[in-house]
């Protein structure tokens, strides 16, 4: 059972503008981790890290 009633029927949504967007194909194929062998990554690499700090809280970056 419907709770609204309407007497006539709502009236048509107009656009003032049509999006167009293409979505452009990427550069490389979306699955390159899963092809990409284990040894071809470096675990040594580590991204510079900045000390967040104020007055009263001093953030360090954790990596276990």
């Amino acid at each position: 059972m419907s709770l609204i009633h309407r007497s006539r029927p709502a009236p048509p949504v107009t656009m003032s503008y049509l999006n167009t967007y293409q979505r452009t194909p990427a550069g490389f194929a979306p699955d390159v981790q899963l092809t990409t062998p284990p040894e071809s990554y470096d675990y040594n690499f580590v991204f510079p890290a900045k000390l967040l700090s104020s007055d009263r809280v001093e953030l360090w970056p954790f990596v276990a």
